[in-house]
């Protein structure tokens, strides 16, 4: 196909020959003016003539050429390939109606001069131009033309377009059925999952409360072996104190047991014997009290292990029925109690063992 660059140029030898011509040249005054007339419209309006004249462009644009621009005239093949870029825009003007004068004038000039101005041999050439051999080959092109093939297969086109569309539309269906059905699957192993979260958060958040429970209940333990160990002791001496002074007793003679001061020894044995049992009424009140601390941390202890689940099943209940747990609860939560009297202060032992002294003394 040939360029603009290159029509410019045979444009311009074509112009330089035509001021060369004599007026004694006559035929090829009239061929050259044809040809300049229709190289010159095409170089203003060469994409217009692209576009129209497709058949002309691959098939004869090669003759339009300074090749066959000779010193003894314009050659035929230059002449008729510049007369069928006319024809066939004619064509295209009228297949779109469109009416050109100059166009239309130019076409009716080269059918009544052409004969006259080409030699005879190449008469089959210009028959091929008028006689509409040419005109039927490009509509032949035009039919053949991949635009025009895609309008006759319209339909076809359309219905495999259709079933594209069907088979990609399937496609995706099944596409984003595996995907709602992973995404499910997933869902339910995130549930699991979180599910198991919420148990070890449950359970961490309770082992500190449990772990300072179990600390307390160690020395609690710790306490208790000391209290009973003192509790012992204090009982053992409680014991051996009056057996001993009895024992001492029935080991002597008359004349000892008849001795008034061996009877005023039995004052401090007493003595002796009413502090021993009051600190062990202390420390048996301390070690019941220990003994009940104990039991409070151990149940408060176990509580810990289920606090948590019980708070959220008690909130589900308690929504539906406020009272249907209430027995449950007062059973479970109310405080574990101990028998044990209140343990007395030390100044209240001293107060009772100054006012036992007094009487004695009385």
């Amino acid at each position: 196909m040939i360029n603009k660059e290159q029509l410019s140029f045979v444009l311009s030898k074509l112009q330089e020959y035509s001021k060369s011509l004599s007026e004694e040249d006559s035929p090829n005054a009239h061929k050259s003016k044809f040809c300049i007339s229709i190289l010159e419209n095409i170089e203003e309006e060469y994409d217009e003539w692209v576009n129209s004249c497709p058949f002309s462009m691959e098939n004869v644009s090669e003759y339009i050429s300074v090749r066959y621009i000779k010193i003894d005239g314009i050659s035929d093949p230059l002449y008729l390939s510049t007369a069928r870029f006319l024809r066939e825009r004619l064509l295209y003007l009228e297949r779109n109606g469109h009416k050109d004068s100059w166009i239309s004038g130019d076409w009716y000039n080269f059918k009544r001069d052409s004969k006259n101005l080409i030699n005879p041999k190449h008469q089959h050439w210009l028959d091929y131009i008028i006689n509409g051999q040419f005109d039927i080959d490009i509509i032949n092109h035009y039919l053949g033309d991949k635009n025009y093939q895609a309008f006759l297969k319209y339909e076809k086109t359309v219905k495999e377009a259709e079933e594209k569309y069907e088979l990609i539309e399937s496609n995706l269906k099944s596409r984003t059925n595996k995907l709602e059905s992973f995404l499910q699957e997933k869902e339910i192993t995130v549930k699991k999952l979180a599910e198991v979260l919420k148990e070890q958060e449950n359970a961490f958040n309770f082992v500190g409360l449990s772990k300072g429970f179990e600390t307390l209940l160690k020395t609690k333990k710790t306490a208790k072996s000391w209290a009973f160990f003192l509790l012992l002791s204090i009982g053992m001496f409680l014991c051996i104190a009056p057996i001993a002074y009895i024992q001492t007793i029935m080991n002597s003679t008359i004349e000892i047991i008849n001795d008034p001061y061996v009877w005023k020894l039995a004052i401090p044995f007493t003595g002796l014997e009413i502090i021993l049992l009051y600190f062990f009424r202390v420390v048996l009140s301390h070690y019941n009290s220990i003994q009940t601390q104990i039991m409070q941390l151990e149940l408060r202890q176990s509580l810990c292990q289920f606090i948590q689940s019980y708070a959220d099943y008690a909130k589900e209940i308690k929504e539906k029925d406020g009272s249907s747990l209430e027995k449950f609860e007062n059973l479970i939560f109310s405080s574990i109690l101990s028998n044990s009297d209140k343990v007395p202060s030390t100044f209240d032992g001293l107060e009772q063992l100054a006012n036992f002294i007094k009487e004695f003394k009385k």
